[in-house]
């Protein structure tokens, strides 16, 4: 029909997925890292309307963190053929207030427990979802869509990746306070 003659030249081309790269785990964790930390500065501009530092640089488990120090623990699973991905936000429970008392004032609502909660998991979603899409468009990772959980904190140190030699640890400080990005990566 005349609509092949108009898009005929996309007729044999797969946009929606590029080959898997021969990417070794270390330079996938990288991408990861690099994508995370754009996907968290463009988040808390776009839900928080503030600034973010964070330093993709930073790549060593720090020896005193300790899980049970925070409020609430967000995580994604996300395994593709490939990779066993977990994204983890640590919130402390100050930070998480102060960047939901944002949201909330500027939507002219209470803060809650619901909405408390659903801000550490919203933020995730946001971060994840972004660096699923870069890295299965550009890299081929095959990273699946996947729902945010949340976690105490004593329930996300029973975890035993949580401080293993596959984590990666990204700290983000606002004005409203710090929390960290955990990227553990495994074969």
């Amino acid at each position: 029909d005349g609509m092949d003659l108009n898009f005929g030249y996309m007729k044999d081309t797969n946009l929606a997925h590029k080959p898997a790269s021969k990417d070794t785990l270390e330079e996938a964790r990288t991408w990861m890292i690099k994508y995370a930390v754009e996907a968290g500065r463009a988040a808390m501009n776009m839900m928080f309307n503030t600034t973010v530092a964070a330093d993709e640089n930073y790549r060593e488990t720090p020896k005193d963190f300790r899980p049970e120090k925070f409020y609430k623990v967000a995580i994604i699973r996300g395994d593709s053929p490939r990779f066993k991905a977990v994204f983890r936000l640590f919130f402390e429970r100050s930070t998480l207030e102060a960047l939901t008392k944002t949201i909330a004032d500027s939507t002219g609502t209470e803060v809650d427990q619901e909405l408390l909660l659903s801000t550490a998991t919203e933020l995730l979603n946001i971060i994840y979802t972004s660096v699923k899409s870069k890295v299965n468009d550009e890299r081929g990772y095959d990273l699946p869509p996947a729902i945010p959980a949340l976690l105490d904190p004593v329930q996300a140190a029973q975890d035993k990746g949580i401080m293993g030699r596959g984590a990666s640890w990204v700290p983000f400080v606002t004005p409203l306070g710090a929390y960290y990005l955990q990227i553990e990566l495994g074969a």
